[in-house]
């Protein structure tokens, strides 16, 4: 079970890093008559703002991702990987 919560972690690291980037880029592409005009002025306000978005995206990202990822390790761990074989040999 301790391999399965491994690759999962990787993959929400790499999803995570990629999802940082992609914001990254569309706020500066989707801001750029703000951040050309106002940029001077209101610095410390559009710092603020995009922190605050990245943080509210980051906590859905993370409870999207390891809510039924949780739930599908433990209903494999509970119901799929201990499921005993039936024992033929008895009668």
């Amino acid at each position: 079970m301790e391999n399965l919560i491994n690759k999962a972690y990787k993959i929400y690291k790499f999803c995570f890093v990629l999802g940082f980037i992609l914001y990254c880029l569309y706020i500066f592409v989707d801001d750029y008559n703000l951040i050309s005009e106002y940029w001077q002025t209101e610095l410390v306000t559009y710092l603020g703002i995009w922190l605050l978005y990245l943080v509210i995206y980051s906590i859905t990202f993370t409870i999207l991702f390891w809510t039924p990822t949780v739930i599908g390790l433990f209903i494999y761990y509970k119901f799929i990987f201990n499921r005993k074989a039936p024992d033929l040999a008895k009668f």
